[in-house]
């Protein structure tokens, strides 16, 4: 390997295993937390009758989407999101948690990967639904926001 490859391999590992890092999979736990509630409270509404959705994390976001104050909650989640997924690339990428080389830790590598993947793509709904929420006429669950939703997933 070139002296200038090994200085990249260097540089990129520094970076993967520094402060930031941390802080960023931080961010992306707490909105993880705060979406896991917000599913909580929703299956919670469902038996008492005072809710519809589904209680996922995509109707999650839709039920959000309807609200007044929900877009500035979506991209306070999709800021989080991205900031797990990120977190989780890095981890898979770098192996910050020293899972090795062997198939258990590819299998786990590639597990944080998976997850960085989905959680990319729940920023990427949540950030949609904001804009398809502010491009229309108001209201949840509209048809362009679910064809918004469906062309994200």
């Amino acid at each position: 390997m070139s002296t200038a490859a090994q200085q990249i391999r260097q540089t990129g590992r520094a970076v993967g295993h520094g402060d930031w890092v941390e802080r960023a999979g931080r961010i992306g736990l707490v909105a993880k937390g705060v979406s896991y509630a917000l599913i909580g409270v929703l299956a919670i509404q469902i038996p008492l009758g005072q809710g519809g959705q589904a209680a996922d994390r995509q109707g999650a976001l839709r039920q959000l989407a309807s609200e007044s104050w929900g877009p500035a909650v979506l991209i306070a989640l999709a800021v989080g999101f991205a900031c797990y997924a990120v977190w989780r690339v890095i981890e898979a990428v770098v192996d910050r948690q020293h899972e090795g080389r062997d198939a258990k830790g590819l299998a786990k590598r590639a597990r944080s990967l998976g997850l960085g993947v989905l959680y990319a793509a729940s920023a990427v709904l949540a950030l949609a639904l904001v804009r398809s929420g502010s491009s229309g006429a108001g209201g949840g669950g509209t048809g362009d926001e679910k064809q918004e939703t469906a062309r994200v997933l």
